[in-house]
């Protein structure tokens, strides 16, 4: 569990900067550094190994189909990566050195090239717990697309694309955000402008022609049968278990002006994969925001905690992460505490959207694409990389 982050309201974090990367290497930067080494400590937080897109003028040995990176997911075996790229309407495997841990490009997946579809303006992306397909939601495509994975060569294959309208499946407008069932049963994508979350069922049977197949089964609208929090749905994370289903909003960014949802949560339903509402999250109902400094027009990320202890919130527009104790029976969440940044991207969490927790939970990483800033949360202490202000000292940190 992450040790409490703040306390008595919000504070900022003293700092040393240091210029690494361009924002557009932002996804793979962070993944390179999530991998130095597990668990993760202060100490280890380094870049390991970046990769650029060719048409990056300071690119001297790139690849194809990074611009736009968004969206990123590690294998569960830990042999490859996966970056979908909302730019290039790619999508993009990566294999790991055995010791080096480096970037090896092995393949780049572009839309409807050799009949491949659903990679247009590709955001979220999401593997199944046996490793063997991945899934990509597509934000101008309304859809989320399959693709089967090769265990051995990290190679990808175009299976299927399920799109909003067609066949009866609904509420994948500006898909955002994929999420794949700890048991592997049911996906889950998240449609921005419908501010919905459609489920399915997947084939979980590995010798059926239908493997990794999915097939509609419901949506969750926002307003509709009492749901609240998913005006303008985003990223989703699942507690553990797969009991319960968190899907955090974009609206809640913009301060109010197009509504302050924040999170919604879910049961559900192990056998059928359907949702049952459990409690909205609008911004405006907690005054943690006081004082701090961020960007608007990005989506709030979520996070859960290994144990399923926690969930953790960012909120770009506000700067803020969030940390909320969870009720493993109900899925409830309560605020247990907060940080901020109080000066507009000095403290590194000004605009932060994507968060994730180390797998022995202690310690928090959140990435600012605005600010083009990387942030680590362990033991009271904030540890940050800057992109943005040209200073090329040793990174450091100090006691907030």
């Amino acid at each position: 569990m992450i040790p409490q982050l703040i306390s008595n309201g919000p504070r900022r974090a003293s700092t040393t900067f240091r210029n690494l990367a361009r924002r557009s290497l932002l996804p793979i930067i962070l993944f390179a550094a999530a991998k130095l080494a597990s668990p993760l400590s202060a100490q280890q937080l380094g870049i390991v190994d970046t990769v650029c897109d060719v048409d990056l003028a300071t690119c001297m040995d790139g690849i194809q189909g990074l611009r736009g990176a968004r969206g990123i997911v590690v294998s569960p075996d830990g042999l490859h990566a996966y970056v979908a790229s909302s730019l290039d309407n790619a999508l993009i495997a990566f294999s790991f050195g055995p010791s080096s841990r480096t970037l090896n490009h092995l393949q780049t997946l572009f839309d409807t090239d050799a009949g491949v579809d659903g990679l247009d303006s590709a955001r979220g992306v999401a593997i199944s717990p046996d490793g063997a397909h991945v899934y990509v939601a597509a934000l101008l495509d309304a859809s989320v697309a399959t693709f089967s994975r090769d265990s051995v060569t990290g190679m990808l294959t175009f299976v299927e694309i399920d799109r909003d309208g067609v066949w009866g499946v609904d509420g994948l407008a500006g898909a955002e955000g994929v999420a794949v069932s700890p048991d592997g049963a049911h996906v889950y994508g998240a449609g921005e402008t419908d501010n919905a979350v459609a489920v399915f069922a997947r084939e979980t049977d590995s010798g059926s022609p239908s493997f990794g197949r999915l097939t509609y089964v419901e949506t969750q609208f926002d307003g509709v049968g009492g749901v609240d929090g998913l005006h303008g749905a985003g990223a989703l994370a699942f507690d553990p278990t797969g009991t319960h289903l968190y899907v955090a909003s974009l609206r809640g960014n913009l301060g109010g002006i197009e509504g302050d949802d924040w999170l919604a949560a879910f049961a559900r339903n192990p056998t059928t994969g359907a949702l049952s509402f459990v409690q909205g999250l609008d911004e405006m109902d907690f005054d943690i925001f006081t004082g701090c400094t961020g960007v608007g027009n990005e989506n709030s990320g979520v996070a859960v905690s290994p144990d399923g202890q926690a969930v953790f919130l960012t909120n770009p527009f506000f700067g803020t992460v969030a940390w909320f104790d969870r009720n493993p029976t109900t899925g409830v969440l309560t605020l247990a505490d907060s940080v901020c940044d109080l000066n507009f991207g000095t403290d590194g969490i000004a605009g932060a959207a994507a968060v994730t927790v180390t797998p022995d939970g202690q310690s928090l990483l959140t990435a600012s694409p605005a600010f083009q800033t990387l942030a680590v949360l362990q033991d009271l202490e904030i540890f940050l990389d800057g992109f943005e202000s040209g200073d090329t000292s040793a990174w450091s940190a100090t006691q907030p």
